[in-house]
């Protein structure tokens, strides 16, 4: 018997709904909610932004490793590696809010 949890592929990382202030508090933790919630607004970030942000997608870098599962996080492990090849061999980084 085969169970899947979560994402199947690196392209299945649905966007995850605006947090409301009333939204209800889940009755217990769910390891696999917390990743689903961490990879689709991780790599969502990425790709829509072309984007690696500190304060979003460094922490996601660091936590993701600890949950089941790593499509997401190997998807934007390797934006960011390509992106800090591109800056050490000269290139431009992207956006305003970063400085050479």
């Amino acid at each position: 018997m085969l169970v899947l949890v979560g994402p199947v592929s690196a392209t299945d990382f649905p966007q995850p709904a605006a947090t409301e202030p009333a939204e209800p508090f889940a009755k217990e933790l769910s390891l696999v909610k917390a990743g689903e919630y961490l990879d689709g607004v991780g790599v969502n970030w990425t790709r829509d932004r072309q984007c690696i942000t500190c304060h979003t997608n460094m922490p996601y870098l660091t936590a993701r490793p600890l949950l089941k599962g790593d499509e997401g996080w190997k998807e934007v492990t390797h934006y960011l590696e390509g992106n800090v090849k591109s800056r050490s061999t000269g290139g431009k980084p992207r956006g305003g809010s970063l400085r050479a």
